[in-house]
């Protein structure tokens, strides 16, 4: 079972988001409702966004369709910079966010650990 945590901290214009586990269809789903939910009490563009990946389960089969989708709703969003923290055990990093890294697009990082 997949779990998040989103905290919204005013004082630095920053969103942190923990993702752990394993994530289900429906855990991915809880999941962008939550974050609607959160998304909706700020401007995203004054604010970073800062997603730790450090104990979401790297063997789930649907860790990369939620870390894209989530990748592609926060640039929807309009989010000033987005940042993924991984492990150095998390390979293959997933196709969109690969790309974006290796272009070094100046508002998506991923900060391996």
């Amino acid at each position: 079972m997949g779990t998040s945590i989103i905290h919204i901290n005013p004082y630095d214009n920053r969103v942190n988001v923990k993702v752990e586990g394993s994530f289900s269809e429906r855990d991915i789903s809880a999941f962008f409702r939550k974050y609607t939910e959160e998304v909706t009490l700020i401007p995203p563009g004054e604010f970073a966004i800062e997603v730790d990946c450090t104990a979401l389960d790297y063997d789930s089969p649907l860790r990369n369709q939620l870390l894209e989708r989530s990748f592609e709703r926060f640039k929807e969003d309009g989010f000033a910079s987005i940042l993924f923290i991984v492990l150095d055990t998390f390979v293959p990093l997933p196709p969109s966010l690969k790309e974006k890294a290796k272009l070094q697009i100046p508002d998506v990082q991923i900060k391996v650990v």
